[in-house]
């Protein structure tokens, strides 16, 4: 596993029964009174709130660039997203 920040990337070796997997979770979250997990913490203005957005997307966009790897560090675009562009079978080199 690797921190960046809220979030984590979590590699799943490949077994016998399962093929390697990758998902993204949370790091150090807890949920509040409520049973609500918070990303950000309380925005009182539009820009407070677009700049934990952004600081959430440069978080996700350094996890895409980890699981590329070093050759295909380009990022991706919503329209290659819905292409099902960067399909990748994950597996160890």
């Amino acid at each position: 596993m690797r921190t960046t920040g809220a979030f984590t990337l979590h590699v799943e070796p490949a077994t016998e029964a399962m093929p390697a997997r990758v998902s993204i979770v949370l790091t150090g979250a807890a949920p509040d009174a409520r049973g609500i997990l918070h990303l950000t913490p309380d925005c009182m203005t539009l820009d407070q709130l677009e700049s934990c957005i952004n600081a959430l997307q440069d978080e996700l966009d350094v996890l895409r660039a980890e699981a590329r790897g070093p050759s295909t560090a380009r990022p991706a675009t919503p329209e290659a997203c819905r292409r099902g562009r960067g399909s990748r079978t994950w597996s160890r080199s």
